[in-house]
């Protein structure tokens, strides 16, 4: 992130986020997207379900967990770890040490005390810090974990590099994330309308911009790794976005979001409407990209 107001403000808005309790019915303890079969009507419930299944079709996807118990990763990094919900679910479903960094301290302090009620404090640690200087040696990690938190950070190349650092030699590092349109041959940039939708975005939800597909090839290719994967998860996420405009716009959502969150809670659900018609016009897309550090 570029600059110390732009962390206080991220730091800020997920604090009052945590704070407030804005959507805890709908994310519980975790505050990224779901994942559903295409074509599937999301209920509150069956949202609980889809947040924790992302967590799951993210490792399917990257190969992590095998037959092969050599190859079990031993401890797992989740960066932009929210309210704990990714480290609380990999300790206890996979029985690894799991640690997790986030910018704000009312979302650690919450991620402990989840932690604490699920008698995890010996699997589970959580620190508040930077993403782009993280305190962790080269090669802590076997398997790095980044669910929608890349949008926030001002200069990504150096956050990938950052992320490739602390992994270990042939650690897996998953990264799912909201990501723009790759420009054609003939453009030089996104038309203005379309740079103007993800300003308004931003504006919203604090996010310092968002990247390409193309972008994560180019920042990935001078560094050690290898066997990358790129899938388009916008069809199983798009449930969720239909079901939380139904929820936050009708008279009962929005009087609560009001009266929980405030200005906050309104600029939240106004930003996350936004990505959604970027997404029906083809703008963004939700992405799941994956690739070792080479050993």
């Amino acid at each position: 992130m570029a600059s110390m107001g732009e962390k206080e403000a991220v730091a800020e808005l997920y604090d009052k986020v945590t704070s407030n309790g804005i959507l805890e019915e709908l994310f519980g303890e975790h505050l990224h997207d779901g994942y559903y079969e295409v074509g599937t009507v999301a209920t509150i419930s069956a949202h609980r379900v889809a947040v924790v299944r992302i967590i799951d079709e993210a490792l399917r996807f990257a190969d992590v967990f095998t037959d092969d118990q050599a190859k079990k990763p031993r401890n797992m990094l989740d960066v932009g770890c929210g309210k704990g919900g990714t480290c609380v679910h990999m300790a206890r479903k996979y029985d690894i040490q799991c640690t997790g960094i986030s910018i704000s301290p009312d979302e650690i302090q919450c991620a402990k005390h989840l932690a604490a009620s699920q008698g995890l404090e010996n699997k589970v640690s959580f620190d508040v810090g930077d993403a782009l200087n993280m305190r962790y040696s080269d090669g802590s990690f076997e398997l790095i974990f980044v669910i929608q938190c890349i949008e926030h950070i001002q200069d990504k190349e150096k956050f990938i590099r950052e992320i490739v650092r602390v992994a270990a030699p042939g650690a897996q590092i998953v990264i799912i994330s909201t990501a723009c349109r790759n420009l054609s041959p003939s453009e030089k940039s996104l038309k203005p309308k379309e740079e103007k939708t993800l300003k308004k975005i931003c504006n919203y939800l604090h996010l310092s911009g968002f990247c390409s597909l193309s972008d994560y090839s180019n920042w990935l290719t001078p560094l050690p790794i290898e066997d990358m994967k790129i899938a388009d998860w916008t069809q199983n996420a798009a449930p969720f976005y239909t079901l939380l405009l139904r929820e936050a716009f009708s008279i009962k959502g929005f009087i609560s979001l009001l009266m929980n969150g405030g200005w906050t809670a309104v600029k939240v659900i106004l930003g996350m409407k936004t990505i959604h018609e970027a997404i029906e016009n083809d703008l963004l897309k939700i992405v799941a990209v994956t690739f070792r550090k080479t050993k």
